[in-house]
């Protein structure tokens, strides 16, 4: 069985699951662990708040 995924081959297997408030707090964070993650998993949450697709 290929366990290698689609992406190519980790360098880490970190995956940085961006659910922090806001856009800017995740960009901080990314912005100093972007060289070491293989995947980001942005949660629609935050997606539907900062493109203001979110109902109230």
């Amino acid at each position: 069985m290929n366990t290698t995924p689609f992406f190519g081959s980790p360098r880490s297997r970190i995956i940085f699951a961006a659910d922090l408030p806001s856009e800017a707090e995740n960009c901080r964070i990314l912005d100093q662990i972007a060289e070491e993650v293989d995947v980001i998993k942005v949660n629609v949450p935050l997606i539907l708040r900062e493109t203001g697709l979110q109902r109230s």
